[in-house]
């Protein structure tokens, strides 16, 4: 489990995929393989931005308001408050 606090964190998923989560937010990796990414966002805010985006690479966000996967586009994602 990753918990920023008062901080902020940005990792990079895969190549070219970008995860920004934001202040007092919580994630969880389920999956943390290249080819088959699953996270959980547990509360807060994430952000992901994807420049490149493999046809191979599957990438899951899980949560209470947005189970599923997600398109080669960036999203902003909300989680519980």
């Amino acid at each position: 489990m990753l918990s920023t606090g008062a901080g902020k964190v940005e990792m990079l998923l895969t190549p070219g995929v970008f995860l920004r989560l934001g202040e007092n937010s919580q994630l969880r990796m389920v999956s943390p393989g290249l080819a088959d990414t699953e996270l959980a966002l547990v509360s807060g805010q994430a952000t992901i931005e994807a420049d490149y985006f493999s046809k191979d690479n599957h990438l899951t966000v899980t949560g209470e308001r947005f189970p599923g996967p997600l398109e080669p586009i960036a999203r902003r994602l909300r989680g519980p408050s």
